[in-house]
């Protein structure tokens, strides 16, 4: 299959901009939606739910993400699907509110952008490994993000 014609970018570079936006999301919900929260009439009792609801699913997610993924013969597919559901899920913001709104709507964002991480990570480790280049490079923009 041939590249698209629009600027072809390297292997190295899709996934160092996929790590920054996944790095980068991640961030700027941690430090701003509590804000957002508290500006829509959420206490900060709620906030810290909301807040620690995606680690206690998270903690369950991973065991069945990472079969799912080490079962796969593409780890791609499943990051793919992870994304889709950590980027689609903030449209539910605009329709549902207050407590139980934010906490379905943030735990459907950051559980599955929690879940992609160490696969994207493994996923990238091999593809360096394959291709002779360096992971840090390419983990450094998540961090930068």
């Amino acid at each position: 299959m041939a590249r698209p014609p629009f600027l072809p970018l390297s292997p190295e570079i899709r996934a160092s901009l996929f790590h920054f936006t996944v790095y980068s999301t991640s961030g700027a919900g941690a430090a701003y939606l509590g804000v957002w929260m508290a500006g829509h009439g959420i206490s900060s009792g709620e906030i810290g739910i909301v807040n620690a609801a995606p680690v206690l699913v998270l903690l369950a997610l991973n065991l069945f993400v990472g079969r799912l993924a080490d079962k796969a013969s593409d780890w791609r597919q499943m990051i793919i699907l992870l994304a889709i559901v950590a980027g689609v899920a903030p449209l539910g913001f605009f329709v549902l509110t207050g407590f139980v709104g934010a906490l379905l709507v943030w735990t459907l964002v950051a559980a599955p952008s929690g879940a992609i991480t160490p696969i994207l990570d493994a996923a990238t480790l091999r593809m360096t490994e394959r291709n002779g280049t360096s992971f840090g490079s390419i983990r450094g923009w998540g961090t930068l993000g």
